[in-house]
Order: C-alpha cells, then structure tokens, then sequence
C-alpha cells in the first residue's frame, strides 16, 4: 500500500461492505501465478518479435522506414502498461472480492488502471500506423495514389484521432486529475462515464480491426496462386494485427 495522506483506519479497511460480514485481507488469489505466466509469454513474443525485425531490417533488408521506428517506439507505452498490470495483480490480484481488499489498496489499483488506460491508447496510435504504413509500402507501388493507399491512411488518422481523444478524455475527464484514482479529494469532479468511454473505445478498437484486416484482401484473393496459397497469405498479414491486439493486453 502507498502512503496515501489518509487516516491508517480508512486506509486498512474494507473497500466495500461484505454481503455476509465475513472479511479476508489475507486471501491468497488463486490465479496470480497463471496471470504472471500469460504476461510472461506476452513480454517474451514481444520481444522475440521486435528482436528478429531489428535484425531483418538492419542485416537483411537493410533498409529503416517510418514505420519501423513507430513500432520502436511503442515498447514504451507497452513495457508501462506491463508496469501497470504487474502491479494490479501484485497489488490486488485477480478474481478477489472487493470486500476483501483494502481501501488503501484499491486506491492504489485505480492508479495502476491509470497507466494502463494511457498507455492502451498511446501504443494502439504507433502500432496500427506501422502495420498500415509497411501495407502502403508493400501494396501501392512508387507515389501511387490509389484507394488502397486512400483507405489506409484514413483508418490511420480514424484510429489516430479517436484514441488521442480517449487519451485527453481519460486525463482530463477528471479534475483533478488524481481524482481518476482518489475517490476521496473533496474537491473532486467526474465529467465522462468511463463505463461509456471503455464501450466507445472497444468498438473504435473493432471497426480499425475489422478495416485493417478486409483491406488487403481484394489485393490478395486477386492474386494468381493456388487457393490454400492465399489463405496462408490472408492469415499471414492478419497475424501482425492479431499480435497487437494480443500483446497489448
């Protein structure tokens, strides 16, 4: 627990009332261990990847576009919300009543829950731009400017300005700002629903998902080869987009 400037018996007790009465800030939760696995897996694919694109791109290829320093550029916010789920689950860990959490505890979670919602939004915007900017690269040849290369760069900038609207709705949907974890400043004033930002949010995430995902696929299925040929093909540049979203949770 923080030193959160709160009197010692509010911040040891329960965050919310217990149906029964009975209270268990000692109870060890029961799947801690498999969430420090999955996140585990999740760094060491990250890593793996981001490790075999600097070796591609600088012993191979040996060429360094645009979307290769975004996709740099995205370990930040990814390894601080990897900051922010540890700590929730050291904190608080999975699957445990509220009743058997401190309130001191829970503050402390809300600002775990902080970073992570940052740190969602500003990973997503660099993320899905290298995936779209490498397909402009790879599908629309020399200063073309088809529909191809029309369509990518509007679900850039769809994708781009939506998250960095959810990012300023989520710092400033609250004043003061410490007020997004500290539900006990006197002065404190909420603005947004959060529950309605997170629903606007998951469907903004779905539609550039579903976008990235359909647009190459006139290109591909056009393509002379074998039908088995383009399905490997399809899932091939559909995996990056699956891995984005994966990693990032």
């Amino acid at each position: 627990m923080w030193n959160w400037p709160l009197p010692s018996d509010v911040l040891n007790a329960p965050a919310y009332a217990s149906p029964d009465g009975v209270y268990n800030f000692d109870q060890r939760p029961p799947y801690n261990n498999p969430a420090y696995g999955l996140v585990a897996v999740c760094v060491f694919l990250t890593l793996t990847g981001v490790l075999l694109r600097i070796y591609t791109r600088l012993c191979i290829v040996k060429q360094v576009h645009l979307e290769d320093y975004l996709a740099l550029f995205t370990l930040v916010p990814y390894f601080a919300s990897i900051w922010g789920s540890v700590g929730y689950i050291a904190e608080g860990g999975l699957f445990v009543h509220e009743w058997n959490i401190r309130l001191g505890v829970m503050i402390d979670l809300g600002v775990y829950l902080f970073v992570f919602s940052l740190c969602s939004a500003l990973y997503m915007i660099p993320a899905k731009a290298a995936i779209l900017l490498e397909w402009i690269r790879i599908f629309v040849p020399g200063n073309t400017r088809n529909w191809f290369f029309w369509t990518a760069w509007s679900i850039i900038a769809f994708n781009s300005l939506a998250y960095f609207a959810a990012l300023w709705v989520v710092i400033f949907g609250k004043s003061p700002i410490a007020y997004n974890w500290n539900v006990f400043i006197p002065e404190g004033r909420s603005y947004v629903n959060r529950k309605h930002l997170d629903i606007v949010a998951a469907g903004v995430n779905l539609i550039t998902d579903i976008s990235t995902f359909l647009l190459p696929q006139p290109i591909i299925w056009s393509l002379k080869m074998t039908k088995s040929r383009k399905i490997g093909v399809s899932f091939m540049f559909s995996f990056g987009l699956l891995f984005v979203n994966f990693s990032s949770r």
